[in-house]
This record gives structure tokens, sequence and C-alpha cells, in this order.
């Protein structure tokens, strides 16, 4: 009989993690400088009537020439969390030398209008193409489902917390029921999100991807922390990181930019986890360094004490591996160590300037760090995997 289109994914990441397993080793050597942080405070949002955010995190980023520009993610209340994407630009000459001036002017230029994104859109990876930008996303939102008799079971219980049915009337009763019924038909889910912007960041286009297999389609639960490698008229290699069976890892596929479809039987396991840690993926954009080369950061979760250490590797056009490194970034000091998550350096920006290696990502969760390591130096820690 044949495998159904979930159960392939499956059996591929079963059979990839039995045998890329001790690739990496749990060494640590981080070899990047830091230049400067950007807080919260230091932005000021132009073009909503909220100007000031209570996080800036996780940025995309883009450059021409000296022109940086910093996509980041912002939050304005802790009630929902529900993030929206700005942009603002600095020098990068500037940036080198430590010297940003302050405050910033932002824009919002992504914020969530639909039912898949209905909790936010996150965590950026930025592409210019032909004067368009295009943002790879997390749309935290929801999906319409079915309801399972425990589902109706859990709603009805919560709902029943507010209602007195001993002086119910029928009427209200049956309003009751359909509240359940509807309600807990929203179930969650993340999906990737692609919108193109123009260069007025005006939204030409949004999407999000479902996976192909046939005429079957899939949506897992969870689909994020994805990277353009190669983008073509219509068809792109997309580093990309589909939940598969609860599990967290790498992967790279082929995609339709105008059916916004991953190509299900070219989505294949790239990098795994190891036993120390408990999930991993990719945390920023490509970054060409030849003719056929790509250099994309990467994360991943330590077990003793979820703390996120982050690497680089190197990849052809297809997405296949290359070379892999070991831990090169990770958190240290009161700055970064300590926020609204603690121990994490995530994402989501990744920019060649001259001979340097710019990182430009979130810090604990509400801020933004600048860091800058040589380029060479990054080649020396990549450990070769292919001939």
């Amino acid at each position: 009989m044949d495998m159904k289109p979930y159960e392939h994914l499956v059996e591929r990441q079963r059979r990839f993690l039995h045998s890329h397993r001790g690739v990496r080793k749990p060494e640590l050597k981080d070899v990047f400088e830091r230049l400067c942080y950007i807080a919260p405070s230091d932005l000021i949002v132009s073009n909503y009537i909220r100007s000031k955010p209570l996080v800036a995190f996780n940025p995309g980023a883009l450059l021409e020439g000296k022109r940086l520009r910093v996509f980041p993610r912002l939050i304005f209340d802790y009630y929902k969390y529900v993030s929206s994407i700005g942009v603002f630009e600095l020098d990068i000459e500037s940036v080198l030398n430590g010297d940003v001036p302050k405050p910033i002017e932002t824009r919002i230029v992504l914020w969530p209008q639909n039912i898949w994104e209905f909790l936010g859109v996150e965590d950026p990876r930025t592409l210019l193409r032909d004067g368009e930008v295009y943002v790879l996303y997390t749309g935290k939102g929801y999906y319409l489902g079915r309801l399972s008799p425990s589902d109706y079971v859990t709603q009805l219980s919560r709902l029943l917390g507010r209602t007195s049915l001993r002086d119910a009337s029928v009427e209200p009763f049956e309003e009751l029921l359909n509240q359940v019924y509807m309600y807990g038909r929203f179930k969650r889910r993340d999906v990737l999100g692609l919108a193109i912007l123009d260069e007025s960041y005006e939204v030409k286009r949004r999407l999000y991807f479902r996976i192909r297999f046939g005429d079957e389609f899939l949506l897992p639960r969870s689909n994020k922390d994805s990277a353009f490698v190669d983008v073509d008229v219509d068809e792109c290699t997309i580093l990309t990181r589909p939940e598969v069976d609860g599990l967290n890892i790498c992967w790279r596929c082929k995609a339709s930019l105008h059916d916004g479809v991953i190509i299900g039987e070219t989505l294949q396991p790239v990098l795994g986890f190891e036993n120390w840690e408990l999930k991993i993926g990719w945390s920023t954009n490509t970054v060409k360094v030849s003719s056929n080369e790509y250099l994309v950061g990467w994360h991943a979760v330590l077990k003793d004490d979820l703390s996120y250490r982050n690497g680089l590797a190197l990849v052809d056009e297809t997405g296949r591996l290359l070379a892999l490194s070991n831990y090169l970034l990770a958190s240290k000091g009161l700055v970064e160590t300590y926020g609204d998550r603690i121990l994490v350096i995530f994402g989501d920006g990744l920019l060649v300037y001259q001979d340097r290696l710019l990182w430009v990502g979130g810090v604990g969760d509400y801020a933004i760090g600048l860091f800058s390591t040589d380029l060479d130096e990054v080649f020396e820690e990549l450990k070769w995997l292919t001939g």
C-alpha cells in the first residue's frame, strides 16, 4: 500500500536522524564582536498611533551599498503579544563603528490581516529581487478544524463557568452551544508566510505555503524558520522547517511562488539536532559567497539549560549542505542573557560587507543586537562535509 504524504516525511526524517548524528560537537567559539544594541525605546514608530513598541527583536536585514535596512519584529502589548514587522535604515559604516544615531524612525510595513496570521507576523527573513522585498515570515494564527467530542466538552465547560443553566431559556442555551461549536473549531497553527513589498513597502502579494504531494495538500502544525536560496521567475529553492512527527529539524525544498506551494517530493532533511539538543532550525537569510555557495545561520536549543546557540552552514544552490560549523554565537552578559526570554540570540539577518560578516539578531526577545566577524575566520570554522 502506498504511504500517505505525511508518512513519507516521517520516514525521511527518521532515516535521516538515524544516519546523520555526530556531525557537530557541543563546542562554542564565539567569534563575533558586539557592535551595538538597539533597545525598543530607541525606536519611534511614525505611522502608528502607538509610537513606542514594548519590544523590538528578531529582525531581518538587507544591505544595498552602505544602506542597511533592518526589519524588526515589533510588539506593543503583552495581552495577546501580537507582532508586526517594521523597517528602519542605518548607515553600515556607522554600525561598524558602533555609532548608531538615536532615536530611530521606524515604519510598520507588515501587520496581521488574515486568520492564518491572526496572532501576529513574526521573525522575517528578507530577499531583495528586482527592487522588491520578499519577506518570508511566520504567520501565527488559526484555521477552521473539526470539533471532536473532547474539544466540544472542553469548550462547553469553559463557557459554563460564565453561564447558569438553571435559569437559562432555550434560546440562550442554543446560542451557548453555537459559541462552543464556532470557537472550538478554531485551531492553532503556524504557517510559512510570504509578502512581496514594492519600493514604497506597499504589499503587492501575500500568501502562505502549503505542501503538495501530487493532488494532495498538507499543512503541518508548524512551518517556520525559512529562507530563500535561489529564486527564479516562479520556482525557488527554500530552506525550511516543517514540524514532522513532533520534531523540528532543517529541510530544503523546491517551491512555486505563483501557487504558494512547496513541492512535497523535493522536501529533504538537511540538518538535524544532536543528542544534547532539543531542536534545530534555520536562523537567517542566505548570503551568496560564490557562484554556487551560500552562507546561512542556524540555531539549536540545548537540553541542559534551554539556551539558544547559533552556528553557520554553507549550502549550494539546491540547499544541499556543503560545510558546517559548531556554535559561533551565543548570549553573554546582562543585556544578552536577561530578557523576556533568557539565554537567546535569534535570527534573522545575515550580511556581507567588504571582508566582514554581520549578524543582525534578536537579543532576549526584547532588543536588537548587531554582531560582526571576519569572513575568513568564519570559513576557518567550517567543516567541509563533501569533496
